[in-house]
């Protein structure tokens, strides 16, 4: 699908820099154009916010860290770009229903990856049918 030249350059901004800090100022310098009009673009072609898709994008990254197991919550909140825990826990309950710690209790007890299709934000385990094969 072929969308506006700035909705293709915040689309790559956010997927290259997701963890940084974020600023509409930043992209309203590097494409000339007002941040209420790039975020009118970008809603139109992607069907989201720019915060809302940046935020969406972060929590994939997220959930990845989680299954792995390797990192606390908090580190893992800080590394893919939030500010706080408590922003982290909030917008991953709003995004996918669950909290960090339950997704990743969830994980222990029954053994299971998890992996959310974020278009249905349905919750699928390796043994459910629809999970993607790697």
């Amino acid at each position: 699908m072929k969308f506006n030249k700035h909705t293709q350059f915040v689309y790559s901004y956010i997927q290259k820099n997701y963890a940084s800090h974020f600023s509409l100022k930043k992209l309203e310098q590097s494409t000339s154009v007002s941040s209420t009009y790039l975020n009118a673009l970008f809603k139109k072609d992607i069907g989201q916010s720019i915060y809302s898709f940046l935020t969406e994008i972060r929590i994939k990254k997220a959930q990845n860290l989680l299954a792995e197991q390797t990192m606390s919550i908090n580190a893992i909140a800080t590394k893919v770009g939030f500010k706080s825990l408590r922003s982290f826990e909030i917008a991953f309950a709003k995004q996918l229903g669950i909290t960090p710690t339950y997704y990743i209790k969830r994980i222990k007890n029954k053994n299971v990856v998890l992996w959310v299709d974020h278009d249905t934000r349905a919750i699928y385990s390796d043994r459910d049918n629809h999970f993607p094969k790697n």
